[in-house]
């Protein structure tokens, strides 16, 4: 049976790309997309191809795969409301990972053309899909370790550059300093003391402007298919993940300054049942905000059609109704599980300094901690420094 055209522009309304159009636009755009089923294994397009069509997924699920240094890495499993094939028509390319059929599926598919008249002509549909590519581009090439085999992640973002330029401004103004010695080393009085007093303030402005870079680069905003996640990293003191389930979600707000209106950016606050994940200086805050809503959505409406199913079932034995066949699950977004992978033998020195100063190890859903290396530093100082002492003594007595 045909997708007639009202249920198409109900189907957009609730993907985020979609979001802020008016209906007479969706409508055309619903009128341009063309229904093709696929049947369970079927190719979709392979890697390499040339892009031809834009995809939306209104039944059913497919599986990205890409190639990559002679092996397959599975990339997503996506379901319905999910959509791909845009980052080759945006970019010009050929496709860069093959998508198959996971189970029988319908399409909802857009042609080359149609879709970049579109792109090109609203602008609220090109800074989506903007948002989106970037989102996953820098999903593949992180590959978070501690992703579950069936997470696709949707969004993924660092603080706003502005953040970065705001931190910077001290250290630069303390480069006034070294400038100030060097000056005085050419200018006034030629000291040893000075020259090195200049270099070595020289060499703290730019460890400290490399520290604030790496800081900056290190926090992550994430939303998943199954939760919303705040990865926040200070190289060798702090680790930590805040996360929360969609499903436990209450509300999603955005706060933004005068600054942040001009500039796109601002607060993206994900309040809980146990309590907030704030996106902070989040670049895109309003599509960050749809996203964290469509997936909200989609994990409420599938608790009530289990409710839905589990009250029927009830009736059913109430009056001694058959039951239906078990079958598969309804879910779609559960994919094989990964193998687990060969544990390697370690060389001499990965068993010696790769962690180091690691403060949290994961493996799969367990997360384990070990102390600050500054507390071993609190009790060891005392000893440490006896036993130099003591070393340098029976140098200094050796040598005279």
């Amino acid at each position: 049976m045909p997708i007639e055209t009202p249920a198409k522009i109900a189907f957009l309304k609730k993907i985020h790309l979609f979001q802020g159009l008016e209906d007479e636009e969706l409508q055309v755009i619903a009128e341009k997309l063309a229904e093709a089923p696929h049947a369970a294994g079927g190719v979709i397009f392979e890697q390499d191809k040339k892009a031809e069509s834009f995809y939306l997924i209104y039944g059913g699920s497919v599986r990205i795969t890409r190639r990559q240094d002679g092996k397959k890495m599975e990339l997503a499993v996506l379901v319905k409301y999910d959509y791909f094939g845009e980052l080759a028509l945006v970019s010009k390319r050929r496709r860069s990972a093959t998508a198959t059929v996971v189970a029988d599926t319908s399409l909802l598919v857009l042609s080359r053309q149609d879709f970049e008249e579109l792109y090109k002509r609203v602008p609220e549909l090109r800074l989506n899909l903007e948002v989106a590519i970037r989102s996953r581009q820098m999903a593949r090439r992180l590959r978070f370790k501690w992703l579950r085999s069936n997470e696709v992640v949707y969004f993924l973002a660092r603080k706003h550059p502005v953040v970065l330029y705001q931190n910077l401004v001290l250290p630069i103004l303390a480069l006034a300093v070294p400038a100030g010695l060097f000056y005085g080393w050419f200018a006034i009085a030629r000291f040893v003391i000075v020259a090195l007093a200049a270099w070595g303030s020289l060499l703290a402005i730019a460890a400290w402007i490399a520290w604030l870079i790496i800081d900056w680069g290190n926090d992550y905003y994430i939303v998943t298919n199954q939760r919303v996640i705040w990865l926040e990293k200070v190289v060798g003191i702090y680790d930590s993940r805040q996360e929360s389930p969609l499903g436990t979600i209450l509300s999603v707000g955005v706060e933004a300054n005068q600054i942040g209106r001009i500039l796109d950016y601002g607060n993206v606050i994900v309040r809980t049942f146990v309590g907030k994940i704030p996106f902070n200086h989040v670049s895109y805050p309003n599509q960050a905000a749809r996203m964290i809503e469509e997936h909200w959505k989609r994990i409420r409406e599938s608790a009530v059609e289990v409710e839905k199913e589990a009250m029927k079932n009830a009736l059913r034995r109430k009056l001694e109704l058959p039951l239906p066949a078990a079958g598969k699950p309804k879910t779609e977004s559960v994919s094989p599980a990964a193998p687990k992978p060969k544990r390697q033998r370690l060389n001499l020195l990965r068993m010696l300094g790769a962690n180091s100063l690691k403060l949290r190890y994961e493996t799969g859903d367990k997360v384990v901690y070990r102390k600050h290396w500054v507390a071993l530093i609190m009790q060891a100082w005392i000893p440490v420094t006896g036993v130099l002492a003591v070393l340098i003594l029976f140098v200094y007595r050796l040598v005279n």
